[in-house]
Formats: structure tokens, sequence, C-alpha cells
């Protein structure tokens, strides 16, 4: 299993269960993949550029990873 997998699976599944179904999970890794993470201080200054424009922003090139990270926050 992978956190693809898992997403899919439970995509499907979720909407068979009844309405008070109660879900138990374990701590598998998978369960917390993100599909579209937030960018973090390790990104590289590019890679957040890239992620604030793909949501819409408009991007001053000039501004430190610190200040962009604050824009990144909004989402």
């Amino acid at each position: 299993m992978n956190g693809d997998n898992f997403y899919e699976w439970f995509n499907t599944i979720l909407p068979l269960l009844n309405e008070n179904a109660v879900i138990v999970m374990d701590n598998a890794s998978y369960y917390s993949v993100k599909k579209d993470p937030c960018p973090v201080i390790s990104w590289k200054k590019a890679d957040i550029i890239n992620w604030l424009e793909i949501k819409g922003e408009v991007v001053d090139h000039t501004k430190v990873k610190s200040q962009l990270l604050e824009r990144g926050q909004v989402f």
C-alpha cells in the first residue's frame, strides 16, 4: 500500500459507509500523505515560486524564501 493507492481506495469506500460508521486507523505513513503539500523552508526558492504561481499568485522574484513562505501560508 502507498499513499496514492490508499487515497483512491478510501475515496471509493467512503461513500459506501453508513453515516454513523466508525473508521479506525493505525499510524501507517501512507494515511498522512499530502496530495498538495505546502512549501517549507527546505524547498528551493524556485519551487516555492512555482507553487505560488500555480495557485494564481503574482510573485515578486526578488523576495527571499522566508517572505515567499509567508505568502504560501494563506492557502
